[in-house]
């Protein structure tokens, strides 16, 4: 992923997604609990079949990593709530962020 720029990312998961009642994303520039820069819940993203897609704006990316250039990595936790009242939580996913030349957003 490149900062600034509009990314669309699509997480395949073990189950169909008709069954999650609620849904947190959550991007961090840290492992470490409440680092979060970015949280998108179900309205914002597109449940299909066994995948969620969401699309992250160019000020959503110019937030990631921007206190952490040095080792450009971002941190990825899905958790959801199901029909049936089961909570559950994907593992922490590491993703590298590169950085822009030219800061900013462009129109």
């Amino acid at each position: 992923m490149i900062r600034g720029t509009t990314q669309e990312l699509i997480f395949g998961v073990g189950m169909s997604t008709d069954e999650v009642s609620q849904l947190w994303l959550t991007f961090s520039h840290s492992n470490k609990e409440n680092a979060e820069l970015i949280t998108k819940e179900k309205e914002d993203v597109i449940l299909s079949g066994t995948t969620i897609k969401v699309t992250l704006s160019q000020e959503e990316t110019l937030l990631l990593n921007q206190y952490n250039l040095k080792d450009k990595v971002i941190y990825i936790q899905l958790r959801v709530l199901l029909t049936d009242g089961q909570a559950l939580a994907s593992s922490i996913v590491e993703m590298t962020v590169n950085h822009l030349l030219k800061g900013g957003v462009i129109e």
